[in-house]
């Protein structure tokens, strides 16, 4: 069976094919007090995929293209037991070698948190002991030190000890690896805080089968899920390519691509990571826990034409009593279509909703669907949101680019349950089909924390009435966010992650193909549906300007 990967390349930063200048620095990390490096501290700049981790000496480089990182943004400095350092993007060309000097000041954990007593427990096996290889996690590179692949383990009993942590390696070709593990609280949908209050390092040298990493020492104590991360610090050898096998029971992976990355979700495809652990024997019951109750809340509610016929009474019903439960609350709503938005405040006293209800049910549609603007901003600096809609579109995809729960609303049999579903999911909220679930049921969903079981298949495209196919560099590399627009019309698409596109183009129609960095391309629809599209790089953009200074002289952060 061909194997599926986790993306998790781990490339610092590759030859850009439209960079205009290229920034390096290097420092040594110091404890602030004693005046010792510190080993393997997490370099980068959040969330921007841009880092790394210096070494058993302290020191570290990094490389960045200027278009990548623009002010105000901070390169930090993490590491457990020490304060986080931010500099300035304007003071970083004061590092320019490992004589120049990054302090980190000490600081102290409250370890009365993870005190065990002295009491019976039970012993539970977590997560899976069964593995699948046609899926896995892997890093293939050693400059990327910092990225991470975890996976989420469901814990369902208070003060659960984790004892050590199972996967199996089905291929490693390095001579060995330093890894660390990382256990992160589960918080809206991915990682959250790390639970683990000292550095856990693992030296991984099997080249195949079950390695095990004890952790009964580190007194980790969880009482809800939590997602377990291995994070690659440091490689010994020439040569990087390691994998791990995945769960034959599906799951939810996450991979960081370098140290202080973001983080990317993959629903369906758990990593075979088992856990031994335990818990006090004492009975427990079922625990329900609720969720907290929004001030703020944003409803976006689709006003596209195919929406017409929704399920408006149902929907509208469960929406009176989910605000009845709120009481009182600040409600945004935003109805939308292509081109359209429209925007209006209700403010919601003892669960009155009927003026909101009434504008809702008088909603005038008009359009096709479009997420272009759905889930993009908080100016309210909401607490959650609703999205009313089936999800489908040939256009702007639903993506949330905020961090909210979002609880995705669908009355209709006709809809992509996966992209409302991953959305949802993925944010912290759910999914609520009332075209399948009872309103109670539904109600639940919108106030209790309650898993997700059930796992829509992702629809397929028809690609019998679409033209599709891969936009990619002349090194093979897709290409996300190319312009894809049939030429002399307004139909136009982007690419996505993998460069995939699919646009309802007929025979002899152009194809305008657009990307940053590349030269345009203009490309004639054939009779073939399936149609591959390769860029040349416009190297005249190419530029690369290193910064650096021979001098000598110590700088001191």
């Amino acid at each position: 069976m061909k194997k599926m990967y986790l993306l998790i390349s781990l490339v610092l930063w590759s030859t850009s094919t439209y960079a205009q200048e290229v920034t390096t620095i290097a420092a040594r990390v110091l404890d602030a007090e004693t005046n010792k490096p510190i080993e393997f501290v997490n370099v980068g700049f959040l969330e921007k995929e841009i880092g790394t981790v210096s070494n058993e000496f302290g020191n570290f480089s990094l490389s960045w293209e200027s278009s990548q990182v623009k002010e105000p943004q901070y390169l930090e400095l993490s590491s457990l037991g020490y304060e986080t350092k931010k500099i300035p993007l304007t003071r970083l060309h004061e590092f320019s070698s490992y004589q120049d000097i990054i302090y980190l000041a000490p600081t102290q954990y409250n370890l009365a948190e993870v005190v065990i007593k002295n009491e019976k427990r039970a012993f539970e096996k977590l997560g899976t002991s069964a593995y699948a290889n046609d899926k896995v996690g892997y890093w293939m590179n050693s400059t990327g030190l910092g990225g991470e692949i975890a996976t989420k383990i469901s814990v369902q009993k208070k003060n659960t000890r984790l004892h050590d942590l199972t996967f199996n390696i089905s291929e490693n070709k390095a001579d060995s690896l330093l890894v660390r593990v990382k256990v992160y609280d589960y918080h809206r949908g991915g990682p959250g805080k790390n639970l683990v209050t000292q550095n856990i390092y693992h030296v991984i040298s099997k080249k195949k089968g079950k390695e095990t990493i004890p952790l009964k020492k580190y007194n980790i104590i969880a009482h809800e899920d939590v997602i377990v991360s291995l994070e690659l610090v440091a490689v010994y050898g020439d040569t990087v390519y390691f994998e791990v096998s995945s769960s034959p029971y599906g799951g939810t992976s996450y991979t960081r691509e370098q140290s202080m990355g973001g983080w990317r979700s993959y629903r369906g495809v758990g990593l075979g990571f088992g856990m031994l652990s335990s818990y006090p024997s004492k009975a427990q019951g079922k625990r329900v826990v609720y969720r907290q109750k929004p001030n703020i809340l944003d409803i976006y509610w689709d006003a596209s034409l195919p929406m017409q016929h929704r399920n408006t009474a149902e929907e509208l019903k469960l929406l009176d009593k989910y605000l009845k439960h709120l009481q009182n609350v600040t409600v945004r709503t935003i109805t939308f279509s292509k081109g359209r938005t429209i925007e209006k405040v209700f403010n919601i006293k003892n669960g009155r909703s009927k003026s909101l209800k009434n504008y809702l049910e008088n909603t005038y549609y008009h359009g096709a669907s479009d997420f272009a603007d759905v889930l993009k901003e908080n100016p309210l600096q909401a607490d959650a949101a609703f999205v009313f809609s089936n999800g489908e579109t040939i256009l702007t995809p639903l993506q949330a680019n905020i961090a909210l729960p979002v609880f995705a609303v669908n009355s209709k049999n006709s809809a992509n349950h996966s992209a409302l579903q991953n959305v949802s999911y993925l944010s912290g909220g759910h999914y609520i089909n009332i075209s399948q679930v009872s309103l109670k049921n539904a109600f639940s969903y919108m106030t209790q924390e309650i898993e997700d079981a059930y796992v829509y298949k992702k629809q397929a495209l028809d690609k019998s009435g679409f033209v599709h196919g891969v936009v990619y560099n002349e090194n093979g590399t897709p290409l996300q966010g190319a312009s894809v627009k049939i030429k002399n019309t307004f139909t136009e698409v982007e690419t996505g992650p993998n460069g995939s596109y699919a646009i309802n183009a007929l025979q002899d129609d152009v194809l305008v193909i657009n990307a940053f960095g590349m030269y345009q391309k203009d490309t004639l629809v054939g009779a073939l549906k399936k149609l591959h599209i390769p860029l040349k790089t416009n190297r005249e953009l190419l530029d690369e300007v290193f910064l650096a200074t021979n001098t000598t002289s110590d700088k001191i952060a």
